[in-house]
């Protein structure tokens, strides 16, 4: 799940973008179960990352360091939206096994 802390950020193609590569860095291992962290970051109109931090943690140190190392390798993003006039815009994404 993604949110913006960004009133006015709605670009569900940036979105969907953010989520595939988010979920393409993510290495799953089984003994996980089914933990839940919430990662904050902050992209800039250049796609480049800041800020990123454990808002909620899993209480699992290993599950959360991959979760900050996921963010870290889906880095760069893509540029913003030619129209979006921010200069970056804050991320929530959860973490989490169905």
């Amino acid at each position: 799940r993604v949110s913006f802390d960004t009133n006015g950020f709605n670009y569900p193609y940036y979105e969907d973008q953010i989520k595939r590569k988010i979920n393409r860095n993510w290495r799953w291992v089984e003994s996980y179960g089914k933990l839940r962290a919430l990662v904050y970051f902050r992209i800039h109109n250049n796609g480049s990352v800041s800020d990123i931090s454990i808002k909620e943690s899993s209480g699992n140190i290993e599950y959360d360091k991959n979760v900050l190392d996921t963010i870290c390798r889906a880095v760069p993003f893509l540029d913003f939206p030619e129209d979006y006039r921010g200069e970056s815009v804050g991320v929530f994404f959860e973490f989490k096994y169905k």
